[in-house]
């Protein structure tokens, strides 16, 4: 059984019954998520990868940085598949995947 309600701290909890133990996760929602800001027209999830890249950059001191490592520091703050944050980073650096997965530069 999975019950789900709306408390005080705007979360979606989600409690499932097995034997005597209760898992208990906590979901954020952010209705504002895809949205992009006034300022510079980056929703949430390209502000995070640039501001992880940039941090990256510093950590590499002007080494290229490994797009896994990317992915991994991007992941410790925000849940994205693996897919989506490769299509956000191809339309952030300018590059695009061509029909047969070679990557090409606008």
């Amino acid at each position: 059984m999975v019950c789900l309600w709306y408390s005080a701290r705007k979360y979606f909890c989600i409690r499932v019954p097995t034997g005597f133990l209760i898992i208990n996760s906590m979901v954020t929602i952010d209705p504002f998520e895809n949205i992009p800001d006034a300022r510079d027209g980056l929703n949430k999830k390209e502000r995070i990868i640039l501001y992880c890249l940039e941090r990256a950059q510093k950590d590499f001191e002007g080494r290229n940085v490994p797009t896994i490592s990317l992915y991994g520091r991007v992941v410790e703050h925000i849940d994205i598949s693996e897919e989506e944050f490769q299509t956000i980073l191809s339309r952030l650096v300018g590059g695009t995947r061509n029909s047969d997965g070679s990557q090409s530069y606008v």
